[in-house]
């Protein structure tokens, strides 16, 4: 994973400087001052390779998710690699540092040969770039937070506690017992209604539910994280130019999308295109980065190059050069080569500013998405979490004695994001439970048109972190 390029930190003068004149300058003449000034916050090579393998990790996940749902099933698969990779930090700081499922879990970071204390590090010093351009009142807002429960009567190992809460800001919740009754259904209403109101506090209420009474009335703890964003695009899709436009589905039907249009300048945007394979067979995808207010977020859309087709019986089909193939797995190929170009941010060589001007077109789309992620991580090789015994660094009893055969049941996550024509609003939960027993488990203008399923991510430019990750199979329907 290579590290980021970096650049001089941003002047302060700069900043405000940019902020005063971007409302009245154009949207191509804001990227060049932008660049002028050096705004683009640094990142040290040790958060970028953690935001490189963040990513890699996520494309993984995500391969995953799609193989165990029928793609286009949903209107879309959504996730955030990060929120959880952060729940899974948390995870990795309670096992045995000589146990398997430590060496499972630091494996998912690239980070075997990377102390503890470092790694922690690393995620802190992330999460504060990603938070530090947050500016509400600018028309950019990020959250992030972290909490971890347990039941009454246990308390925390002193060194897991002093790390949640120092490296990851972590809030220390209790499941009390305090008002039992004699209903177990009344005790376990009482302590997901706590953890879900932490969520929904954390995510603006985009997201109020990730665990069930079934799910707290086994867990002995469970540790969540959110994520909140909420970006204002630098350049809005007028409202008025948005219409109702024919989006090809992924079984070859086609369905009345509202599709958002703008028109962008030379140089206006970056864009590129990047190879692809679907097993031997080359295709291009190309992609756009859109910039939310602050310039240090943007959306990103892409998809593969080609027309499309639909076949009796058969799924949608990209034509190439060398005959058709799934359109489905051509969209994977297009992720997995989106996420490759993104180490250094938006400074990698397959990233340009486009040299005609563009047509864009972007459907509106509001999407969720829930899953467990427990079959997911198994295939990943995170297997003994699951099978439990070595998560003894988490919580002890009043005598002092570690609590043994902790072991991982559930890690779900949950996902929301809107995009419509005036920015995008996205928010993601992730929750583990954790027990003790558990089953194994110039030119003339392009049109960029996005009327077939395609990925939307939004990227940390200075990281490249992808902070959400999506392929959006069915948008919003025109007149819904």
């Amino acid at each position: 994973m290579a590290p980021r390029c970096s650049r001089p930190a941003s002047p302060l003068v700069g900043l405000l400087l940019l902020q005063l004149l971007a409302p009245t300058i154009p949207y191509a003449a804001c990227r060049e001052l932008r660049t002028l000034l050096q705004l683009e916050a640094v990142v040290p090579p040790a958060e970028a390779e953690l935001a490189a393998a963040v990513n890699i990790f996520g494309d993984e996940i995500f391969a995953q998710l799609s193989n165990e749902t029928k793609p286009g099933g949903d209107p879309g698969l959504i996730i955030s690699p990060y929120s959880i990779a952060q729940a899974l930090a948390m995870l990795l700081n309670g096992a045995d540092p000589n146990g398997t499922s430590y060496q499972q879990l630091e494996a998912l970071f690239g980070a075997n040969q990377v102390p503890l204390a470092d790694l922690n590090q690393e995620f802190q010093a992330l999460t504060a770039a990603l938070l530090s351009s947050s500016q509400p009142d600018s028309g950019i807002r990020i959250d992030n937070a972290n909490s971890a429960w347990l039941k009454e009567g246990l308390r925390w190992q002193q060194q897991y506690s002093d790390s949640l809460e120092q490296y990851y800001n972590a809030t220390l919740g209790t499941l009390t017992t305090a008002q039992a009754s004699s209903s177990h259904w009344w005790l376990f209403m009482q302590w997901q209604l706590a953890v879900n109101s932490w969520v929904a506090e954390a995510t603006n209420n985009k997201i109020t539910q990730i665990v069930t009474d079934d799910i707290v009335a086994d867990a002995i703890l469970i540790l969540a994280n959110a994520i909140y964003f909420k970006g204002s695009w630098v350049k809005s899709f007028p409202e008025e130019l948005t219409k109702a436009t024919p989006f090809h589905l992924l079984d070859g039907s086609t369905m009345q999308a509202a599709m958002m249009y703008q028109p962008l300048e030379e140089r206006a945007v970056q864009v590129a295109t990047l190879p692809a394979a679907v097993g031997n067979v080359a295709i291009k995808c190309q992609a756009i980065q859109l910039l939310f207010a602050g310039f240090e977020y943007a959306g990103v859309a892409a998809q593969p190059v080609g027309a499309v087709r639909k076949v009796a019986g058969a799924q949608l089909e990209l034509e190439t050069a060398e005959g058709p193939v799934d359109y489905a797995e051509a969209l994977a190929a297009c992720r997995s080569a989106v996420v490759d170009s993104l180490p250094g941010g938006f400074d990698s060589k397959a990233w340009d500013y486009s040299t005609s001007p563009i047509n864009l077109y972007l459907p509106r789309f509001e999407i969720e998405f829930f899953a467990s992620l427990n079959t997911a991580l198994q295939a990943l090789g995170v297997t003994q979490p699951f099978e439990g015994g070595d998560l003894t660094q988490m919580a002890e009893d009043a005598e002092g004695n570690p609590v043994q055969g902790l072991a991982v049941t559930e890690v779900l996550h949950k996902v929301y994001e809107k995009v419509d024509e005036k920015g995008a609003e996205a928010a993601a939960v992730t929750a583990i439970a954790v027990t003790t027993s558990a089953p194994v488990q110039t030119n003339p203008p392009v049109d960029l048109r996005f009327d077939r399923p395609f990925l939307f991510s939004i990227v940390h430019c200075p990281s490249g972190l992808a902070l959400f990750n999506g392929q959006i199979y069915k948008p919003e329907e025109w007149g819904a």
